[in-house]
């Protein structure tokens, strides 16, 4: 056969061949590491050897340019090989190789632009036009958002029009309507979505009482209060309510009264959980709280509806805008091929046929319109597709992707295969990503085989415990402990280039960069994200504003401390504070005075390389650390001014903008060009996607993201605007629609996150006193499924996991384990805990079922009851939260009577005397796991609860439905644990069963 040279020359296995089958249209899921690039190399080089079409008529779809830039390279490398060591064979030429420098390998947005090029007329879009980036595109955003904004200001009457109504909503507060604006212009693009706008809830709140008579009913319910309570808490509160009450109607604006009734919501909510508050109080304090969150979804809706129309004129504004320039953005790109596909022309028809086979990479990432793209090229063009990803690497879902169309795309009766052979990480590694990982992806997710053997040099798995006061404490703490390991681990073999330290977000990289320089430990941040956000940046945008401004104090000081100059503190406190004469300063502020008078006179680009030349700034800041990349960072700065300056902005109008915050998303580097210099690579999970590292950190997975957001989308395009500082009933369901999913790819980042690694994992673990549990921290999905918090909390030097035994690496040294000695003794069922797996399930593998939480036995109920008192941070409005995670964990289907009894077991345990010696306790110890050797006998078990308590030790066995005669043949169990205790801490120890879900204390 033809394709039998084909598979022997690029070493394809079983699972590979498929792609060599060219009458086929397979599906395939490929895990990490599991070679796929090679296999879409492969079909490329079967096609061109068959003679089924010349490079001219394969489109192959990658998600970056990158990777487009990789294929390209091994496919001209294979070709050159395959002609070395078999000749010319039909399309597989010397000048195939030629032809590939202009062969339709790309992103679906390069392909979109070469569709639209070759039919220009047919698409309807100026013949020379050209590609907006980001920063482009920001700017043009921001300034017809600007000039909408003056032209209403101006032709608006008095306290009458759209935007009037819309400032007296915002406290008259132009920034936040500017950025509320350019957010859903960014939803409105990114997803899609085109006017007129959807509102949320638009149909759900018939308001049959308008809203201002709800408003005043609500006063009057909250007058007609009586002003004493026998709960002093709930008077006090009353008493508060009562004060906002009577602000509200006199608050002429609606964000005044929007904030009186949040706060009003507030007190509302306390007297609600208020323990020991009367029922008849909490009852009617629900009623009002129900009745206000109402109101403050009218205001929420009310208001939406206003940026909604103000959001369509910016809209079209902008697309106008485009139009004149004779631009288009990437949006754009994809909105005009859909449509000329659609409408194909009898020439572009001609054109399009001329495509035989489609390869797209990375389906996992792609959106519902490059979907609609990809399905219609094909059927205009009568063209064989071939799709791989992997849906556990979806992670783009905030840039609109979409991981249920490559799941549809599997169920339409495609020829689906799956690539499960890993050729990244040793096997004690991928042993470990599959026990972990089935534990979390409940839906058929399928183990993955090592093809590369076990690196007994070094323990595949380790974590790295940091504790501290706080959070940011704890995250210095972890920055240097990770810093003392790279350098061990150098000592040991490894390059700074083999080690890369990932991140779930930027924000606090420049904790982990500092601890680095510490260290003096080569490193190379590969971030993305804000330009202005580098100190370099920063100091040139400072001298600009001093140069066009003389009398700007703060960044003359700024330019000043800059390596502009440099001066010391000391230098600075004689010049500001004691008004002494510095002469360098002086000598230096003359200097700027000359600079002062030609900088009036050049176009922003200019001033910038005039000042660059003139100072020196870009080679003094190669002489610091990390000086090549700051040095990237002013060329990339000084294209920036080059494009805006294109787009009419003035230099003051850049400055804005640049300090806005705006994005820059490039690339990152290639893995090959992230190996030509010896650092280590400091980069965000989303950046590091494709990319391999022989060691990996993980970092910082406490941290939750960043600031709460005022617009949201659901998946049915429909808008939410919310009002500054306030939880609305409507925003609260947007939330919750919202939550799976999020949780879902929180799941899927870690995955992407850990399967980087081909040799070593080292997941950094911070102990904070102030940090609580959030269900998509990367740290509490992690904790659910191994435990990681509770061995911390013993000191012990490593982590039982299956089968797996991970140490704990610490600053000083690893501490001793915390159960060591005692006698054999029973334990309880708790180990390994997982509904997805095990006798709960039938059907392959046991995963991919989902247990309706009716059909569970009253065993099965008491595990999760078990899981969620693991879990649980004894607070009662964490409840649901909790419960909500269990049962996702669990693959159980809630429909209310597990949460009901989650609500009711932690009602009952936060009046039970158990909380009160919880909270009186010296230390508190859950899911205590320990490890009994005697006389060649060797057992592990966990105990529920153990309190380290002032009289001595008491341990806790939690038993769920139970009546006390059952007890009897649990005693001797329980009695082995104090045994244990009894050893480990040298004290007088007691036990308790606890009855479930009573929480129900039975001495032993």
């Amino acid at each position: 056969m033809e394709d039998s040279k084909i598979r022997e020359f690029m070493g394809l296995n079983e699972e590979q061949e498929v792609v060599l089958d060219l009458d086929a249209q397979p599906v395939v899921e490929a895990g990490a590491g599991s070679g796929k690039t090679t296999a879409l190399v492969a079909r490329y080089l079967c096609i061109l050897e068959q003679g089924r079409a010349d490079v001219d008529g394969i489109v192959a779809i990658t998600f970056t340019e990158n990777a487009a830039s990789e294929m390209k390279g091994r496919i001209r490398s294979r070709i050159k090989e395959y002609i070395r060591r078999y000749g010319e064979r039909s399309f597989l030429r010397r000048d195939a190789v030629r032809k590939l420098t202009g062969a339709p390998i790309g992103t679906i947005h390069g392909f979109a632009a070469r569709l639209i090029r070759e039919n220009p007329l047919e698409s309807g879009v100026s013949l020379d036009f050209s590609v907006v980036d980001e920063i482009e595109k920001g700017a043009l955003v921001r300034k017809a958002i600007d000039d909408l904004i003056l032209e209403l200001w101006q032709s608006e009457p008095d306290g009458e029009g759209l935007l009037k109504k819309i400032l007296k909503e915002e406290g008259f507060n132009f920034e936040q309507i500017r950025k509320k604006l350019s957010e859903i212009i960014y939803l409105a693009d990114t997803f899609h979505i085109e006017p007129p706008f959807c509102v949320f809830g638009g149909n759900e709140l018939k308001e049959e009482v308008g809203k201002e008579k709800l408003i005043e009913i609500l006063i009057d319910r909250i007058n007609g209060f009586p002003d004493e309570y026998p709960n002093k808490n709930v008077e006090k509160r009353m008493g508060k309510v009562k004060e906002l009450a009577s602000k509200v109607l006199g608050s002429p604006y609606g964000s005044g009264r929007v904030s009186f009734i949040s706060g009003i919501c507030k007190e509302l909510e306390g007297i609600c959980n208020l323990k020991k508050a009367d029922n008849s109080d909490k009852d009617l304090a629900g009623e009002l709280l129900d009745l206000a969150n109402h109101i403050l979804s009218l205001f929420d809706l009310e208001l939406s509806h206003l940026y909604k129309e103000l959001a369509e004129r910016a809209f079209y504004l902008i697309r106008e805008r485009k139009r004149q320039l004779g631009v288009l953005d990437y949006e754009d790109l994809l909105r005009f091929a859909r449509n000329l596909l659609e409408d194909s022309s009898e020439r572009c028809a001609s054109y399009i046929s001329g495509f035989k086979y489609v390869m797209v990479d990375e389906f996992q990432d792609t959106d519902r319109l490059q979907f609609e793209i990809i399905r219609l090229l094909c059927k205009k063009a009568g063209a064989n597709l071939f799709v791989v990803g992997d849906s556990k690497q979806a992670i783009f879902g905030f840039r609109g992707g979409d991981p249920s169309l490559f799941s549809r795309l599997k169920g339409e009766g495609n020829d689906f295969k799956s690539f499960v052979r890993n050729y990244r990480s040793q096997a004690p590694l991928v042993g470990f990503f599959n026990k972990f990982f089935e534990k979390h992806f409940d839906r058929g997710y399928e183990y993955m085989c090592p093809e590369i053997g076990s690196n007994s040099k070094i323990h595949p798995i380790e974590f790295i415990i940091s504790s501290g006061k706080n959070v940011d404490e704890c995250r210095r703490k972890e920055a240097k402990s990770i810093s003392r390991r790279i350098l061990e681990l150098r000592k040991q073999g490894y390059s700074f280039k083999d080690m890369a330290l990932l991140l779930r977000y930027r924000t606090f990289m420049y904790v982990y960069e500092s601890s680095l320089r510490e260290f003096n430990i080569p490193y190379r941040s590969v971030s993305g994200g804000t330009l202005f956000a580098q100190t370099e940046v920063r100091d040139i945008v400072a001298f600009i504003r001093y140069l066009l401004n003389p009398g700007d104090r703060i960044a003359e000081a700024c330019v000043l401390r800059s390596p502009f100059l440099g001066v010391s503190d000391e230098e600075l406190l004689s010049f500001y504070g004691k008004r002494e004469r510095v002469e360098r300063i002086s000598d230096f502020l003359e200097f700027v005075g000359g600079l002062r008078k030609v900088a009036f006179s050049l176009t922003p680009a200019s001033l910038l390389e005039f000042i660059l030349r003139e100072t020196g700034f870009d080679s003094a800041v190669l002489a610091l650390r990390d000086g090549l990349v700051k040095y990237e960072n002013i060329g990339r700065l000084l294209r920036v001014f080059k494009r805006l300056e294109s787009m009419g902005l003035n230099v003051v109008d850049i400055l804005d903008y640049l300090e806005s915050g705006f994005e820059e998303d490039y690339e990152p580097p290639s893995q090959s060009e992230l190996l030509e210099e010896d650092s280590v690579k400091v980069l965000t999970v989303h950046k590091a996607k494709g990319l391999e590292f022989p060691v990996v950190f993980l970092a910082d997975l406490d941290h939750a993201g960043g600031e709460s957001k005022r617009v949201a989308v659901t998946g049915k395009g429909e808008f939410l605007v919310r009002h500054e500082g306030t939880s609305s009933s409507l925003w609260k369901q947007v939330s919750e629609l919202k939550y799976m999913e999020e949780l879902e790819e929180e799941k899927r980042i870690l995955y992407v996150a850990k399967t980087r690694a081909k040799d070593l994992l080292v997941v950094a673990w911070g102990k904070s006193g102030k940090s609580r549990p959030l269900e998509k921290k990367l740290s509490f999905l992690i904790d659910s499924v191994i435990g990681v918090s509770s061995e911390v909390e013993l000191n012990t030097d490593r982590v039982s996991f299956c089968g797996f035994e991970i140490p704990i690496w610490r600053e000083k040294g690893v501490e001793k384990a915390f159960f060591e000695e005692g006698k054999p003794s029973g334990f309880s069922t708790l180990e390994g805990f997982s509904l997805v797996t095990g006798d709960l399930h039938v059907g392959e593998g046991g995963r991919g079922f989902v247990l309706p939480i009716g059909e569970l036995s009253p065993l099965e109920v008491g595990k999760l009851m078990h899981r969620f008192l693991e879990l649980w941070d004894f607070r009662e409005e964490s409840v649901l939260s909790t419960a909500r995670f269990v049962l996702a964990e669990a693959s159980c289907v809630d429909c209310g009577s597990i949460t009901e009894l989650f609500s009711s077991m932690a009602r009952n345990f936060l009046k039970s005397e158990l909380i009160g010696r919880i909270k009186r306790a010296r230390r508190v110890y859950r899911e205590v796991p320990f490890l009994v050797e005697d006389r060649g006998y060797t057992e592990r078990g966990r105990m529920d609860l153990v309190l380290e308590e002032e009289r001595g030790v008491s341990v806790f066995d939690y038993k769920y439905v139970m009546e006390r005669s059952e007890l009897a043949s649990y005693r001797e169990q329980l009695k082995r644990y104090l045994h244990i205790a009894s050893k480990r801490f040298k004290k007088h120890t007691d036990g308790f069963f606890v009855i479930l879900p009573q929480v129900e204390l039975v001495p032993l």
